[in-house]
């Protein structure tokens, strides 16, 4: 019979804790795909990063589509609201953008309608493993 001791078992106790995390860390469910390539328009904060494009390009009274792609930089990120606000007037838009999950950190923000021109904040929430955040960016339009 073999005898055990102790003090050897403390050890492989830590290894074992450290080839668990290692295996969590590096497997497919926890790897997080972000994808952000062909989203020219990028807005970063200190735990997340955001991109979009608009079709139309944003003009005045021409609903628009946002593709959007967000990321945190510790695990996903969901994207929750799309609004615009004018600072200068005090006031947003007239209608609600509906969102959709399209897959790998990718979204798509339909029935944004700028209904004025003039200066714009598109504001954009995400949810991150750090919480909710807002990402602004300002916008002229005419």
């Amino acid at each position: 019979m073999r005898k055990r001791c102790c003090s050897a078992s403390v050890p492989r106790r830590a290894e074992l804790r450290i080839v668990v995390l290692a295996l969590a860390v590096l497997s497919p469910a926890a790897a997080v795909a972000c994808d952000l390539a062909g989203l020219p328009q990028r807005i970063e904060s200190a735990t997340a990063t955001l991109a979009y494009r608009a079709e139309p390009a944003l003009t005045v009274g021409v609903p628009h589509v946002l593709e959007i792609g967000a990321c945190a930089r510790n695990g996903s990120a969901r994207l929750v609201a799309v609004d615009a606000f004018m600072p200068a007037h005090g006031h947003g838009t007239n209608y609600r953008t509906e969102i959709a999950a399209t897959g790998s950190g990718r979204f798509r923000a339909e029935g944004l309608l700028l209904h004025m021109p003039g200066a714009w904040e598109l504001r954009f929430d995400v949810e991150t493993p750090a919480g909710r955040e807002r990402l602004v960016q300002e916008i002229e339009v005419e």
